[in-house]
């Protein structure tokens, strides 16, 4: 990609013209081999990096040596700002991970591009108090009470849907991914479709072996190093885990190995994502009773809220996970939408969280080559709404959502027959 293109690509720099682009460009492009140290914690701040090509690590030490990951930057990546802004010291080591290349942006020029552009640092603070915020739960994580040590800090998110077709593994594939890349080497993917599961197909990754294989009376005393043979590195830094590899083994996994492997997980990672089969079956009742989050997905057609308004009735009298705990996505699969958001949200009485449009070709696309969407798309709207989605997610405690109004006179059709109290 040129680097006019990769910088008209980056939110941070979206309000400027092409003139102003190409003097950023101007500055030249150095590339550094594998292994480049290219600034060190204390360093003096005199410039803002941005990533062209490759993959750079920015990590700290510990009071006890111990060597943190702060963040990994890749294309269209900037780092660097906040000792830029502070005026402070580098607050951590930069190294390349692989040959990459990178953009050096003087702070006598990244001074200058502030003063004549108010939102470009706007954008460049909301990404500081991001990234504050990741180094904030980074520091929860690293409690040291033993109870919390114990139960984990981890947080698990499950999405589900009551039937297929509605791109439910694409949303909990692209979501981890994104978590991934704002937490490297601190999220997992759990994919319990464990029939014929997909999130493996989606990241490019061939699991060979699953959960189903870990032995009952070694699920009690389960440790990292028995869990961790299952799992499988994406280039994100994404740990991928997968319920089953063959159909046949999918009724080896029970209600128990999910128990655990969670509870293992929320030790391990700061955020878990899994992939829920469309079933009410033993593991998946008990990755909803430990998700902490559960992602309810949806499409705008007239089957799947008869469905959906079946999944709340179990929800609320049967099954009993709290309000508190559901996230309400739209995710439109095809082009065509029969139901408007109103006519979703006054049948159910709800209010939904976000809404993923129609992603064309593009999904099917990085679905043929392995590659999320979020990764070969990342500017486009479907990624832009499942990052709303993640800072959903994200964004402190959870708190009931007002109900929708919805005036059952106002119903008509066969939205008024399908919600009627007899259905």
């Amino acid at each position: 990609m040129q680097i006019v293109e990769l910088l008209r690509s980056m939110d941070v720099f979206e309000t400027l013209d092409e003139s102003r682009l190409q003097e950023i460009a101007s500055l030249g492009e150095q590339r550094v081999p594998a292994g480049t140290v290219l600034f060190r914690e204390g360093d003096v701040a005199d410039s803002l990096l941005i990533v062209t090509a490759g993959r750079i690590r920015v990590s700290t030490r510990d009071a006890t040596g111990r060597e943190r990951t702060l963040a990994v930057h890749r294309d269209g990546e900037f780092f660097g700002e906040t000792g830029v802004l502070a005026g402070e010291p580098r607050n951590g080591n930069a190294i390349a991970e692989v040959d990459s290349g990178v953009l050096v942006v003087p702070k006598a020029e990244f001074d200058r591009l502030l003063a004549a552009n108010p939102v470009v640092i706007r954008t460049m603070l909301r990404v500081v108090a991001q990234r504050q915020m990741q180094a904030n739960i980074r520091l929860v994580e690293e409690d040291t009470d033993p109870e919390v040590a114990r139960q984990g800090a981890g947080r698990v998110f499950a999405v589900f849907s009551p039937r297929g077709g509605a791109g439910k593994t694409t949303v909990a594939v692209n979501l981890a991914v994104l978590l991934a890349r704002m937490f490297p080497d601190r999220v997992a993917l759990l994919d319990l479709a464990v029939t014929f599961g997909h999130a493996g197909l989606h990241l490019g990754l061939y699991p060979s072996d699953g959960i189903a294989s870990l032995e009952a009376e070694r699920l009690e005393n389960l440790d990292r190093e028995t869990l961790n043979h299952c799992a499988y590195l994406h280039g994100s830094s994404l740990r991928l885990y997968v319920g089953a590899t063959r159909p046949e083994e999918g009724e080896a996994v029970t209600g128990e190995h999910v128990k655990a492997v969670l509870a293992l997980m929320r030790r391990q990672y700061l955020y878990v994502v899994v992939d829920l089969p469309s079933s009410f079956s033993e593991p998946t009742l008990a990755a909803m009773e430990l998700a902490d989050r559960l992602i309810l997905l949806m499409t705008p057609d007239l089957a799947a809220l008869r469905d959906v308004r079946e999944v709340l009735r179990l929800f609320n009298d049967t099954i009993r996970v709290p309000r508190a705990k559901h996230c309400y996505v739209l995710n439109a699969p095809a082009p065509v939408r029969p139901l408007s958001r109103e006519q979703i949200e006054g049948p159910l009485e709800l209010q939904l969280h976000v809404e993923i449009p129609h992603g064309g070709e593009a999904v099917y696309k990085a679905y043929l080559k392995g590659e999320p969407v979020v990764v070969g798309q990342a500017s486009g709207t479907m990624a832009k709404a499942l990052e709303k989605l993640a800072g959903e997610l994200l964004d402190g405690a959870v708190k009931p959502l007002p109900v929708a109004a919805a005036a059952a006179g106002e119903r008509g059709g066969l939205l008024s027959k399908l919600f009627s109290k007899k259905a």
